[in-house]
């Protein structure tokens, strides 16, 4: 995986992570019902 972009919900934030410029962006409200679920594939 090199890019991986998730859209920010009214409860999850947009998830912007980039490995070829080892960039991770997250920003927004963060209230996901299942933070492992949602955060997962950022680790």
């Amino acid at each position: 995986m090199s890019k991986l972009f998730i859209e920010e919900t009214n409860k999850t934030p947009e998830i912007d992570f980039n490995l070829e410029k080892g960039v991770l962006s997250i920003s927004g409200v963060s209230v996901p019902e299942n933070a492992h679920d949602f955060y997962f594939p950022t680790i």
